[in-house]
């Protein structure tokens, strides 16, 4: 581990409330550690299983191989890659953020919602301060300031490598709270952005009960779903 990512996770153990998980989880997305080898799609993919969300909103299969079913969103011109071992769902209807469907783990109580959003919807404002009001609409405004504040920039480079985006970001893990029932059934929720100019923005949420003392395990499911959308 580097001294700067050393220095990230001993500054998150001083406020943390639950600092094995929080700071596990932020190094795997600061140092973008997004080379996952993986199986071939499960077989539930197989058989279509993921289709028919994805296609009520105009996406069609292109494709498939080790890092899962790929499927063109003509919205973005982008990639929608579902891993191996999860499987797309319909969207929960909330009171407080939308978003377009789910990819959900085939066993474990994880999932990543994704948000499409075209160049003309996204507000004039600095993209963390929107990112937070989602934020802060899913759990009511409760939580630990700090976590809710703690944004990370990918860098430049990496984006443009990793997600075909011209720039992205990640937060800290925050509590979902109980304010709408379409996200309190998850106990935490971590977001990240990426962003192509005249393509539009993508937002994931990445929604998770904490394991018990067990951060690898969440560690593992980040790492093999962080590749979920792709600029072409």
């Amino acid at each position: 581990m580097n001294k700067g990512a050393e220095m990230i996770i001993r500054d998150l153990r001083r406020f943390a409330p639950r600092a094995a998980f929080i700071a596990a989880t932020f190094f795997v997305i600061l140092s973008l550690a997004l080379h996952v080898s993986s199986s071939h799609a499960a077989e539930k993919n197989k058989a279509g299983g993921s289709g028919g969300v994805l296609e009520t909103l105009g996406m069609a299969l292109v494709g498939s191989d080790d890092s899962g079913l790929r499927y063109h969103d003509k919205r973005a011109n982008a990639e929608i890659i579902i891993p191996p071992r999860y499987h797309v769902v319909a969207a929960k209807q909330s009171t407080q953020v939308s978003y377009d469907f789910g990819i959900k783990h085939d066993s474990e109580n994880f999932e990543v919602r994704v948000r499409y959003d075209t160049p003309d919807k996204v507000p004039a404002m600095v993209p963390e301060t929107w990112a937070l009001t989602m934020m802060l609409n899913i759990n009511g405004g409760n939580g630990d300031e700090k976590e809710l504040t703690a944004f990370a920039p990918f860098p430049p480079q990496a984006v443009r490598e990793e997600f075909g985006a011209d720039w992205g970001f990640s937060s800290m893990p925050f509590d979902t709270g109980k304010r709408d029932p379409a996200w309190a059934i998850y106990g935490a929720c971590q977001l990240n952005q990426v962003y192509k100019n005249k393509a539009g923005v993508y937002t994931m949420f990445r929604c998770f009960d904490p394991p018990d003392n067990d951060p690898q395990k969440l560690m593992d499911l980040i790492m093999e779903s962080f590749h979920v959308v792709r600029f072409k």
